[in-house]
C-alpha cells in the first residue's frame, strides 16, 4: 500500500495578504493555494511547513490523515470569545491539548495508528464539516466538543482513573452531524459516550433575551458607547460572540448540568 497524506487548513475570521500566500506558495509548488485554504496530498513527499506555526500566524482550522492512522484536528479560537478557564480543564495530555498566543487559544485532537475505516474526504467533506464545530462553539457556546475531545484522552489511557470529569454539557444524548464526525474520524467509543451522557440531556438551552437583555441594561453608558464604536468600526467576524462572553461571563454555567462529578474510573467501568 503507498503512503497517503492529506493536509488542509482554512483561514475564516480574515483572509491572508499577498505577502503571505506568497510565503506559503515557498512550501509547495503543487498544493492549492488561495487567500482562505492550503490544501495539499502527498503520496510520496512530505509536508515541509510546521502546522503549528501555520496555524498561529494564519489559519483557523487544521485537518490532517494519513492511510497509516495518524489523523490531527487543530482549532483556533478568539480567547476573548471563550471560557478559557473550562477549556483547560477539556484539554489534557497528548490527546487533547490547547495552547495560547497572544490573541487566541488553539485547540488540537490528534491520534496515531488509528486502526478504524480509512477516511475519505470525498466521502466527509473533509475540513468544512469539521469547522461547523468552531461556529456552534462560537454562536452557541455549545462545548460539546470539549468534553467529547476529553474523552478521547480518556479512552486512549491519558487520565488517571482518579481525576474528576469536567463539566458536563447539555446535549450529549444527541449529538450533531459534525459532532458524530468528529466522534468516528476520532473513533470515540460509543459506549463510553452513552455513559457520559447519563448525566446530560437531549437538548442545550440556548441564550435568550431574557439572559441578554437584564445584562445589557446593566451596562455603563461608556461601556455602550466602546461596544458600539467597535461594531461601526471593527470588520470583526468574532464580535457578537466576544460581546456575549463580556456581559455574560459565568453563562457557561447555564449550558452545563448538574450532578456529582464522576471519576474516570467510574465512567471507565461502567
Amino acid at each position: 500500500m503507498s503512503e497517503y497524506q492529506y493536509f488542509e487548513f482554512k483561514a475564516i475570521d480574515r483572509l491572508l495578504a499577498a505577502r503571505e500566500l506568497t510565503e506559503l506558495r515557498k512550501y509547495s509548488t503543487r498544493a492549492t493555494i488561495t487567500s482562505s485554504q492550503f490544501v495539499n496530498e502527498y503520496h510520496f513527499g512530505d509536508f515541509k511547513g510546521d502546522s503549528t506555526r501555520w496555524m498561529e500566524r494564519y489559519f483557523d482550522g487544521f485537518l490532517y490523515f494519513a492511510n497509516w492512522g495518524s489523523r490531527e484536528l487543530i482549532l483556533r479560537f478568539p480567547t476573548s470569545t471563550l471560557n478559557t478557564a473550562l477549556i483547560d480543564q477539556y484539554c489534557i495530555g497528548e490527546y487533547a491539548k490547547c495552547w495560547k498566543t497572544k490573541t487566541h487559544t488553539l485547540v488540537r485532537y490528534s491520534v496515531e495508528d488509528f486502526e478504524g475505516d480509512q477516511w475519505c474526504k470525498d466521502d466527509n467533506g473533509s475540513l468544512s464539516n469539521f469547522l461547523k464545530l468552531r461556529s456552534n462553539v462560537l454562536e452557541d457556546e455549545d462545548y460539546r466538543l470539549f468534553y467529547l475531545g476529553w474523552l478521547l484522552a480518556v479512552q486512549y489511557g491519558n487520565v488517571d482513573d482518579k481525576e474528576l470529569e469536567p463539566p458536563v454539557p447539555q446535549g450529549l444524548q444527541a449529538l450533531s452531524k459534525p459532532l458524530r464526525l468528529f466522534v468516528e474520524f476520532f473513533g470515540i467509543d460509543d459506549q463510553l459516550i452513552k455513559v457520559a451522557a447519563q448525566n446530560s440531556t437531549k437538548e442545550i438551552r440556548p441564550i435568550c433575551d431574557d439572559d441578554i437583555e437584564p445584562c445589557i441594561a446593566g451596562l455603563g453608558s461608556g461601556e455602550k458607547f466602546n461596544w458600539l464604536c467597535r461594531l461601526a468600526l471593527e470588520s470583526n467576524k468574532n464580535l457578537g460572540a466576544e460581546f456575549r462572553r463580556y456581559i455574560l461571563p459565568d453563562s457557561g454555567v447555564e449550558i452545563f448540568c448538574d450532578g456529582a462529578r464522576r471519576s474516570v474510573g467510574e465512567l471507565r467501568s461502567r
